[in-house]
């Protein structure tokens, strides 16, 4: 689930919840929801071009929320007005582009959504815009960086800062992002129950087989490299009103966290927006930001580009934007870090544990958002 999914479904998840504790002004306000969200941004690099679908809602007689992905739909991207390529769907509420599809700067893209009950919907059209290059990564580590609850405190960890030129005499909007990879040595944890690769007939298992002799958990190393994928979960939003045409520095544009001694490869994302996206991402940033307490207003998650070409009155949350990306990758080594990491370990920094190796076998590293098997580009061990 990518970072706007998440956000946009944690404001709709306040929403419900704060306005169930609000005594109605309006007598007729009905709070029960039932939204689709849609998330994805086609960007001019090579990489997997993804499109989410989820429909959010809450259950009439209890009020709980729930999301359930859309499958089943057909999603098409129309170039320039011209073009149609068909997405594919990889995995419940997940389509993919074919490999090596990927956006141009100065080129006209709009999706065009068809549900499996004959329900259409198409975005706004968007132009991509050109990412300048990012001038100068670095970064220096902070002992007191990121602010953690439960307990509260706050953790180590490396603060990383860019400088950019900023084109003069246009507009430019601006998102910051950062992935990094960490080595990732344990691939599967089973709870009362053991993984295996094939059951007594021979059977292709590839998984946590109960068993409710075995108390607590049983870890399981990774049967080839595998790699762990953090990204950034907060807005980092500009535009350059007060700095066109002049050079942006030392913007912080990533904390990453000090989760062990060992050194991982990061990646500052450097984003250009339409003013339309950029618009979006405030208003989201705005409400994440102030949806804090009761005397709040209950926030709406933001209303983004896609609509029902029979039924303009219904709300589609969620964005489906062109963006350029200017990116750099940036090997962490950590050697210059002082002070203690938050665990010994990155499965101790991710479980609060240490591990309970069976032996027996070891686990796939299965490709996702999360962990991938292949070697990323650039990491030097």
């Amino acid at each position: 689930m990518t970072k706007l999914i998440r956000l946009v479904l944690w404001l709709l998840v306040i929403a419900v919840s704060l306005a169930a504790c609000i005594d109605p002004y309006e007598p007729d306000a009905n709070y029960n929801l039932d939204v689709l969200v849609i998330d994805g941004f086609l960007t001019d690099l090579d990489e997997p071009q993804i499109v989410t679908l989820n429909r959010s809602r809450t259950e009439k007689l209890t009020g709980r929320f729930g999301v359930l992905p859309v499958s089943r739909a057909a999603l098409t991207l129309l170039i320039d007005g011209q073009q149609t390529v068909a997405f594919s769907e990889t995995a419940p509420g997940t389509y993919q582009l074919p490999t090596g599809i990927r956006g141009q700067a100065g080129r006209r893209y709009q999706l065009q959504l068809l549900l499996s009950d004959g329900t259409r919907y198409v975005s706004t059209e968007e132009v991509m815009p050109t990412a300048p290059a990012i001038s100068r990564v670095y970064q220096r580590f902070n002992s007191a960086s990121i602010v953690a609850t439960n307990p509260a405190r706050l953790l180590p960890a490396n603060d990383f800062f860019i400088d950019t030129n900023d084109p003069a005499k246009q507009p430019n909007f601006y998102r910051w992002d950062w992935k990094a990879w960490e080595k990732q040595p344990w691939c599967r944890s089973c709870y009362q129950g053991r993984y295996q690769i094939f059951d007594d007939q021979q059977r292709l298992v590839e998984g946590c087989v109960t068993n409710f002799t075995i108390q607590g958990y049983l870890d399981y190393s990774c049967r080839t490299p595998c790699w762990e994928i953090l990204q950034s979960t907060q807005l980092n939003l500009l535009a350059d009103i007060y700095t066109d045409g002049r050079t942006i520095g030392g913007r912080l544009v990533g904390q990453i966290p000090y989760l062990h001694a060992g050194p991982c490869l990061v990646e500052i994302r450097q984003v250009a927006l339409t003013k339309e996206a950029f618009m979006y991402f405030r208003q989201l940033e705005v409400q994440t930001q102030n949806a804090g307490g009761l005397a709040d207003v209950p926030p709406n998650a933001p209303i983004g580009n896609v609509r029902n070409l029979a039924n303009e009155r219904e709300a589609v949350v969620g964005y489906f934007g062109a963006t350029s990306v200017a990116r750099v990758r940036y090997w962490l080594n950590r050697s210059a870090n002082t002070g203690p990491p938050i665990a010994n370990t990155l499965f101790e920094a991710q479980t609060g544990r240490i591990p309970q190796e069976d032996g027996r076998v070891a686990a796939l590293c299965v490709p996702g958002p999360t962990r991938t098997p292949i070697k990323p580009e650039g990491w030097q061990e």
